[in-house]
């Protein structure tokens, strides 16, 4: 939330565009990174929130999962909606009802469906307010291309009562596309930015002598002028600053973050990176950039925030590296018990409370981008730490997964008549686990393809753990993410099998990689027809997994090849079961639960449904 009396002009511009309803339906403030926009966006939201007007609100957070795609925008904008109103709600019923689920539609069609077409039903007397916070996270530029179209197609047919705050950095293709059809304005150029970064100093360095009583009464006097220059607009830089100046002598790191910095910059973004810099040197300057690179690079790639003792399980951390070093993927070595040493001088840029997290997007960014962190021992690779963090998945699954995990000893129970489940998982799905467990795909493509190692030990964790691996994802109530995991894993291993019979064939005959190749994607594909055939029985208990799935698996697929003999004590089913799967094979749930459709793949020309959804 904005402070008292600080981005007042800004805040009384839209609250005017608000009510104004001559004013367009959309506004969209940009600017660069850490000039305050989200602050913005919140504040408006509670005000509106506040007056009963806010209908919807979503921010994108690279760091955050679920937030940091398109595809989850119209969808949670659509539940609130339903939320908000009773006759929007009814209107997103019957629109289910027709259409089926709306996540099988393009991304404009559920803008314009579910949104766009849903609002003007109900005649609202005064204005209606969704907020869009941070679009430039919503993704690289090729995957929030649909977003921006949809924005830009759709937005405009708005009726005039509804209005639409959308916040972003001024990047090329968000400009493109909503410059032309909003309001829109710069935060960078709102005038009275600096008074305001200057009011938010003088209440940080009040707190800061309020915890150091020896600092003099005047301190830090006009000095605080000089911090207010130094920002160059940017808040984020302010609040860096004051952190740093914080934790420690606040008279000597006043000295640092002014002689460090230079003289103001053209480019506020040039400030913070050199802020960024002079903090790293002075506090991190003696640590091995190996273990840096490791801790670090974690914490920014992280698909969501973990705590510290899960973050030193993840990474593998303990007193047993200090008479054995781990030895990463890249050949480079961690000593290290804990993540504390790390962490404890980085406090400036990190927020620790239950979770880690870093204090800005902006920090992502810099480490890495070579231009911006242009020290070495600082700048984190982005493929090869998601190869370490692939790795480190791989590692914890195939360490800690096994059978009958939360030692239930009764295939007979589903999920839901498990005697205190949620305490079983706290035991036995250690937060680390649940990690691995969640991400391992999204980290594995995000690795360039051809790297042989990381091929060989996803084919490994596949073919010795991925029914271990769905019994956790069941008693976690995860299998919608099951489908589009086992998709994204699919496509890599395609793309490396391309890439080695065009590109390396005599390598692959020398190593026995095409035999492997083939023997992969067909578990691949056997695992999906698998989670596709089975989706009630594995949703609703996990031991069905084993005791139902794998006997009726048609035996002549990889999948059962592989497993029916490692599955242990399990029905044998002699006759009835067809050698391979039959073309209708999926059940699939939209978001509200209740609705499910069979899918027929292929070019059949029939479909199946139950409920009221249709969908061939």
């Amino acid at each position: 939330m904005c402070l008292p009396n600080t981005r007042q002009g800004l805040l009384d511009d839209i609250v005017g565009w608000v009510n104004n309803p001559n004013g367009g339906s959309v506004f969209w403030l940009y600017g660069a990174p850490g000039s305050g926009k989200s602050t913005v966006a919140n504040t408006i939201g509670s005000l509106f929130s506040n007056l009963k007007r806010l209908a919807a609100s979503f921010r994108f957070s690279r760091d955050t999962n679920q937030r940091n795609e398109p595809t989850f925008l119209f969808g949670n904008l659509t539940s609130q909606l339903a939320r908000f109103d009773g006759r929007l709600k009814k209107e997103i019923v019957s629109i289910i009802k027709d259409e089926g689920n709306m996540d099988s539609l393009p991304l404009q069609n559920q803008l314009k469906r579910f949104i766009v077409d849903v609002l003007p039903v109900v005649e609202f007397t005064g204005p209606v307010v969704l907020v869009i916070d941070a679009v430039d996270e919503s993704g690289r530029d090729n995957v929030r291309d649909g977003l921006l179209r949809a924005l830009s197609a759709e937005l405009p047919r708005l009726p005039v009562f509804v209005k639409i705050l959308i916040t972003s950095r001024n990047e090329s293709d968000i400009r493109s596309s909503l410059a032309g059809i909003s309001k829109s304005q710069s935060i960078d150029n709102t005038q009275g930015t600096r008074e305001d970064i200057l009011t938010f100093i003088d209440k940080r360095m009040s707190q800061i002598k309020l915890s150091h009583v020896d600092l003099p009464p005047a301190w830090p006097g006009d000095r605080r002028l000089e911090l207010a220059d130094q920002a160059a607009g940017l808040f984020i830089w302010a609040a860096v600053a004051c952190n740093y100046i914080k934790d420690g002598d606040p008279r000597v790191r006043l000295q640092h973050v002014l002689s460090g910095i230079g003289s103001r910059r053209e480019r506020a973004e040039t400030a913070l990176d050199d802020l960024y810099l002079d903090i790293l040197r002075r506090c991190c300057g003696k640590i091995s950039p190996d273990v840096f690179k490791y801790i670090v690079g974690s914490i920014l790639f992280a698909k969501t925030p973990l705590s510290q003792r899960g973050l030193d399980s993840f990474l593998g951390l303990g007193d047993h590296l200090i008479d054995r070093p781990m030895v990463l993927p890249n050949g480079s070595e961690v000593e290290l018990a804990s993540s504390t040493s790390i962490l404890k001088p980085l406090a400036t840029i990190f927020r620790a409370g239950e979770t880690i997290q870093i204090i800005h997007p902006s920090l992502f960014d810099f480490f890495t981008t070579t231009h911006r962190c242009n020290d070495d021992r600082f700048y984190i690779n982005s493929s090869n730490q998601n190869r370490i963090l692939t790795d480190r998945c791989l590692r914890v699954m195939s360490e800690l997964l096994r059978r009958d995990i939360c030692c239930i000893n009764d295939p007979t129970k589903f999920n839901s008549e498990v005697l205190d489940l949620d305490g079983r998982l706290q035991e036995y799905v250690p937060e680390h686990l649940r990690y691995a467990c969640q991400f391992w795909s999204l980290y594995l493509a995000d690795i360039p393809v051809g790297d042989n190692e990381i091929y060989t030990k996803v084919t490994e964790f596949l073919f010795e753990h991925f029914l271990h691996w769905l019994e956790v994802m069941s008693l976690l109530k995860k299998v919608d993410s099951v489908f589009n995991m086992l998709e994204q894993a699919k496509c890599w291993f395609e793309v490396c099998h391309h890439l080695f019979h065009f590109t390396l064939p005599e390598f692959i005959f020398a190593q026995g990689y095409s035999h492997l190749a083939s023997d992969v994607r067909e578990l691949l594909n056997d695992s999906i027809c698998f989670v596709e055939y089975f989706d009630v029985p594995i949703r609703a208990s996990a031991a069905h997994i084993y005791v139902s799935g794998i006997p009726f698996t048609p035996a002549e697929t990889m999948l059962s090849k592989s497993y029916s003999s490692k599955a242990g004590r399990i029905p044998k089913v002699r006759m009835g079961v067809d050698p391979l799967w039959s073309p209708i094979r999926y059940v699939r749930r939209n978001l509200f639960g209740s609705l499910f459709s069979l899918g027929v793949p292929g070019n059949y020309d029939n479909s199946a449904s139950s409920g009221c959804c249709n969908r061939r």
